[in-house]
């Protein structure tokens, strides 16, 4: 991630970001007050160098308790905002401006920290912001060579100190090599903040973005999926009357023919008008069903052996086309929507038999090691999918056979079922190896009590 804050969320929308960079720079305020506690006792108990103890640390006490008072609001879950994370990093500024002061003014070498600031502000602020945080950065630092001189006592320690003035008041060279020391120590501790911190609250970003970008995906899945069901829903309404009235009609077409005609070919179209409308109706509720209504579904116990064995038995009754059945896990009692199942399965067998009408085909059932995941598994040995084909396969009315032979609905709706189940599916192709869809629920789910 290389942009801001307001290049991701709408101004209504940078609430959850913005409290994910509040929390980071309260972090950095914890490590900022140590450090700080860590050079005042160091340099004045070990390189004798004497200034106010009691004003800093009421200047560290403030910042302490200022933090445990943010952390409150994150705990009780208040509104932060980019006004709030921008106030915090003002006073941040000042402070750190107030503590140079009163602790040897610009020649204090941790003026370094200005930068984590700046830094900081050019992540996490809107352009406006970081800008103005630069220049209120350099104005303040340009400050503390302009206002009287309070931090003496930085340079007039004990004697025997390693820091001490020359006879005219000058810096001494063991002064300046004490400050070159500092600078360095004051890069190194800049650099590592700069590093830590805002690579963590970049990461943190980035997982914050993904997810959003994840939900915005289940949303537009949802829409569609509820789109589809209306459709259904419309469909079936739509089409419920005349198809009761060519029932009806074909119906009585059969027990006239019966009675008064032995015309074996009028009574076989008659048999298929009745056989094709039950179909329809068939299609409709399959297409209500997996579409999301789930109203009404009975939960039935069954032996996961059996339930694959009347998948296959329906399938090859419907299609005349074998199925080898490989069981890879030991046989268990499940309990699910089977009618619904059946329904899935055979829409992913019926595209591999379409795939390969002259081809074996290999139901294979497994369980993961972890015992967390059933996995079923269709095989097929037609030509495969490239890789644009198979990324798109599981969208609503996608379909790669001729206008007017497919809906590009089955694996669409066998990968809503299996989500609804805590799974998905998943769609191995290639050229030599054909074409493998496995449908994954969670054992969890589905388990039998």
């Amino acid at each position: 991630m290389e942009a801001t804050l307001s290049a991701y969320f709408a101004p209504e929308e940078d609430q959850a970001a913005a409290k994910i960079a509040f929390s980071w720079l309260l972090r950095l305020r914890w490590w900022a007050i140590c450090c700080q506690i860590a050079v005042a006792l160091t340099v004045y108990f070990l390189f004798a160098v004497r200034y106010s103890l009691t004003l800093l640390s009421i200047f560290i006490l403030f910042q302490a308790l200022s933090n445990l008072y943010f952390q409150h609001l994150i705990r009780a879950r208040q509104i932060i905002s980019l006004r709030l994370l921008g106030f915090v990093m003002i006073w941040d500024i000042f402070h750190l401006t107030l503590l140079l002061h009163y602790s040897g003014g610009p020649m204090n070498p941790f003026t370094l920290l200005y930068l984590v600031h700046v830094a900081l502000a050019a992540v996490l602020m809107p352009r406006r912001w970081s800008w103005s945080l630069a220049i209120l950065t350099i104005s303040v630092y340009a400050v503390l060579f302009v206002i009287p001189d309070t931090s003496a006592g930085l340079a007039r320690h004990h004697a025997s100190g390693p820091v001490c003035l020359d006879h005219q008041g000058g810096v001494s060279a063991e002064s300046m090599e004490m400050h070159l020391h500092g600078m360095w120590v004051a890069f190194s501790l800049t650099a590592l903040f700069i590093v830590f911190f805002i690579g963590r609250i970049q990461q943190s970003l980035s997982i914050h973005h993904q997810m959003i970008q994840n939900l915005q995906e289940e949303k537009e899945k949802s829409e569609k999926l509820a789109s589809l069901a209306t459709l259904a829903a419309g469909a079936a309404h739509e089409l419920s009357t005349p198809l009761s009235t060519i029932a009806v009609a074909a119906n009585e077409m059969h027990y006239v023919l019966q009675e008064s005609c032995d015309n074996s070919e009028l009574q076989e179209d008659v048999q298929l008008i009745r056989g094709q409308v039950q179909q329809c109706r068939e299609i409709l509720m399959q297409l209500s069903l997996d579409a999301g209504h789930q109203s009404g579904e009975s939960i039935e116990k069954i032996s996961l052996h059996e339930f694959l064995s009347v998948l296959r038995h329906e399938f090859e009754q419907k299609t005349g086309k074998n199925v080898n059945l490989v069981m890879q896990c030991e046989d268990k009692n499940i309990s699910l929507p089977v009618e619904i199942f059946l329904r899935t399965l055979r829409g992913i067998l019926d595209n591999a038999y379409k795939a390969a009408p002259e081809k074996e085909i290999t139901l294979r059932c497994t369980i993961d090691k972890d015992r967390s995941m059933l996995h079923v598994e269709v095989h097929d040995q037609g030509p495969g999918m490239d890789e644009a084909t198979v990324a798109r396969a599981t969208e609503p009315f996608f379909s790669t056979r001729e206008e007017g032979k497919g809906m590009g609905l089955g694996l669409f709706l066998a990968q809503s079922v299996a989500e609804r189940y805590g799974g998905g599916v998943t769609i191995r192709s290639s050229d030599k190896n054909g074409t493998t869809v496995t449908f994954s629920v969670a054992l969890a789910d589905i388990s039998s009590s």
